[in-house]
C-alpha cells in the first residue's frame, strides 16, 4: 500500500475505489492537476465520483503533509505529489505548471533565531511552447 494512501486508513478513512482512484491520480504525475482536472479525468470509470469528494481527499492528503497545494493561478489551486522542497514556474500564456529545482536555500532568512524549513517560489513567464509559436 502506498504511503498516502495508508496515511488515510491511519486517519480513519475508508479506502472506497474513488479515493484510491484520485491517489493512483496523484502518483508520479507531474501535471500539477487542479481537483477539476482530477475529477474530469476519474470521471468516466467512477461516474459516481463527486467533486466533493475529490477536494476532501486533496484537502486530508495536505493537512497530512503528502501532498502540496501550489496556489500559482490566480484562480484556482493545483497539486504536486512532490513534497520536496522545490519551486515552480508558470506559463501566464498556457497556464502549465513546472518544477524547478532550486540551487540554493538559505539557512535563516537573515532573521535572528528564524530557522527556514522550507522555501517555494513561482517564476512566471512565457514557456517555450508558448514562446516559440507551436
Amino acid at each position: 500500500m502506498n504511503e498516502r494512501l495508508a496515511a488515510l486508513k491511519r486517519m480513519g478513512f475508508k479506502l472506497t475505489p474513488q479515493r484510491m482512484a484520485i491517489v493512483g491520480y496523484l502518483e508520479g504525475n507531474e501535471s500539477h492537476p487542479a481537483a477539476g482536472d482530477i475529477h474530469r479525468a476519474l470521471l468516466p470509470e467512477y461516474p459516481t465520483l463527486s467533486l466533493a469528494t475529490v477536494y476532501n481527499t486533496l484537502e486530508t492528503l495536505v493537512g497530512a503533509g503528502l501532498l502540496l497545494e501550489l496556489s500559482v493561478a490566480r484562480d484556482r489551486s493545483n497539486y504536486d505529489p512532490d513534497v520536496s522542497s522545490h519551486s515552480h514556474a508558470c506559463c501566464t500564456r498556457c497556464g502549465r505548471i513546472f518544477d524547478v529545482r532550486d540551487s540554493a536555500q538559505t539557512a535563516d532568512a537573515g532573521i535572528e533565531g528564524f530557522r527556514v524549513t522550507d522555501v517555494r517560489t513561482v517564476y512566471y513567464g512565457i514557456c517555450g511552447n508558448c514562446g516559440s509559436g507551436h
